[in-house]
């Protein structure tokens, strides 16, 4: 039975371990004065947003409280975002942001990041007490379903959640939101939407009417999610979200001009968002806007230096966009240097070789392009670790550019068995083909690999539910051999195994679970919040 939220007697910040991440030492040492006059004994204290990550790499925090203006390098902000992305902070942990900033553009950057408050200095001990202990209770009874999501525990996370409910806590919306949320993390949309829907049958709330219409579009009702993101919006113009996903649903109807219209409002309001610069550069290059996709993959490059959105791919863009503007001397310029800093990084390098490639064909230069494409097929060849579909795919765009037909067929059909069930990626594959006067074989090869996928799947299962578990995983283990990118057929032998290792007259224990291990770390890097891998992970066979 879960208790509900209880307030305490004694002192809610004593025995919790803080962080304090503020470039000004002066700053730093009245925080730290304040925790200690709190009861507060376990504190850390960091300049930069680089040490914040690291110490959180390192250590679990309770509390965290970061400047938002930290000077070179991370800015809080995007602490706060890499920490979420990379599961650095859990939803019990808090997050504070504390700034001296006023403009609206630092205020709605830190807002839409949602840290769990945001307050302005200068402020009192007091005042700084009142809030960790406000979002302390708020959260207090969260942990127990956070720890059972990270034993991958969903279900029982769920039943948590309910039970809460039904006690019907003071935060008894924070519980529902993140029973909401999860849901629409492990992509349960409808129940998601209903779980939404409850909570504005009890208050109506911005975000919960946002979560229903999230859910809407990942169930293709896009006019229903469009009705309830345009209703938000003439209530709120600063809700910055509902423009990104308006922009999507205009974008999935082709109409461009409306969808970076919405965007360029969005980043009027809140203009330090890399995704959505980077959604901009990309719609607007779609329309033909080379000028302004120009600037906007620029302005990508520059704000994602330092953060986790800093990667290769941002600066191919950028050179795409040149090389179709005619400048390819001036995308070779802009990708000059970058082999050395991406070095630890083969996708990165494989991103930039390709670009180069591009570049040396806009140019005429056949012998560079000789060389930049002999490197392409070398890092295709040498990286082990699953590439993105994205760059899959300009893989096989740059095989064909370069009269290696046979090469850029097999990759594509390499693409279609690792991502049989992605709609938009067979869609793009399907043009790649019919650029190249190949639709007819697209369509086919897309058909054929999607029956085979499913009738092998079929066959699996029966095979394992008839007790025929060798023939099932010899099956699945030559199926991996075409397809190891594929999240379903690598489910799906990952449970033969296990089924295998729990059969007591099976002697190949060793080789069935190294099987398995592949199988799972494959998914955890392509698909790290799978929730059919969570299932799986609860239950493995205990070693013996």
């Amino acid at each position: 039975m879960v208790v509900p939220l209880q307030v305490q007697n004694e002192s809610l910040l004593k025995g919790l371990r803080f962080l304090v991440v503020d470039d000004f030492a002066a700053m730093r040492d009245m925080i730290f004065q304040m925790l200690k006059s709190l009861q507060v004994s376990e504190i850390d204290m960091v300049s930069d947003g680089k040490q914040a990550v690291s110490k959180m790499v390192l250590s679990h925090y309770d509390v965290v409280l970061c400047d938002y203006n930290l000077g070179h390098g991370k800015n809080g902000q995007q602490i706060l975002e890499e920490a979420r992305q990379r599961d650095l902070i859990r939803v019990s942990d808090i997050f504070v942001m504390i700034t001296a900033e006023s403009g609206a553009d630092m205020v709605m950057g830190a807002i839409e990041h949602r840290p769990d408050d945001y307050i302005s200095k200068p402020f009192n001990k007091e005042l700084l007490k009142n809030r960790i202990e406000r979002l302390i209770l708020r959260k207090q009874n969260l942990a127990p379903i956070v720890r059972e999501v990270t034993l991958g525990n969903i279900e029982k996370a769920l039943e948590i959640c309910d039970e809460l409910i039904a006690a019907n806590p003071k935060n008894i919306l924070e519980v529902m939101r993140y029973k909401a949320d999860m849901l629409m993390r492990e992509r349960s949309y409808l129940q998601a939407i209903d779980a939404y829907e409850a909570i504005n049958q009890r208050r109506p709330m911005p975000w919960a009417r946002l979560g229903v219409a999230v859910g809407h579009f990942h169930t293709l009702h896009y006019e229903e999610s469009y009705k309830i993101l345009t209703a938000l919006l003439s209530e709120n113009p600063h809700y910055v979200e509902c423009y990104d996903w308006l922009a999507q649903i205009e974008a999935k109807r082709d109409d461009y001009d409306r969808a970076i219209g919405l965007l360029q409002e969005a980043i009027t309001i809140s203009p330090f968002s890399v995704p959505r610069y980077r959604t901009l550069g990309e719609y607007q290059r779609k329309k033909g806007d080379l000028e302004g996709a120009e600037h906007s993959f620029t302005r990508v490059i520059s704000l994602a230096s330092e953060s986790i959105h800093e990667d290769a791919g941002n600066n191919a863009k950028l050179a795409a966009v040149l090389i179709d503007k005619g400048e390819s001397a001036k995308a070779l310029k802009a990708l000059s240097g970058l082999k050395k800093k991406y070095r630890m990084d083969p996708e990165g390098l494989l991103q930039i070789s390709l670009s180069e490639n591009r570049a040396h064909i806009a140019r005429g230069s056949d012998q560079l392009a000789q060389q930049s494409i002999d490197e392409v097929d070398k890092l295709t060849h040498r990286i082990t670790e699953p590439l993105s579909a994205s760059t899959s795919l300009e893989v096989a765009k740059a095989y064909f550019s370069n009269g290696k037909d046979d090469e850029g067929v097999e990759k594509l059909k390499e693409l279609v068995g690792n991502h049989h069930d992605d709609t938009d990626l067979l869609h793009n594959i399907e043009a790649v083909f019919d650029e190249h006067h190949l639709g007819e074989m697209g369509r086919e090869l897309i058909a054929t690999a999607k029956k085979e996928i499913v009738d092998l799947n079929n066959r699996g299962v029966t095979l394992a539910k008839q007790g025929k578990l060798n023939e099932a995983k010899t099956l699945f283990i030559n199926a991996l051999k075409s397809m190891p990118d594929n999240i379903t057929i690598n489910l799906n032998a990952a449970q033969i195994f296990v089924m295998a290792l729990k059969d007591e007259t099976n002697h190949n224990n060793y080789e069935d679970m190294e099987q398995l291990n592949r199988c799972i770390n494959r998914v955890r890097i392509l698909d790290p919040r799978n929730s059919k891998l969570a299932k799986l992970l609860t239950h493995l066979p205990k070693r013996k």
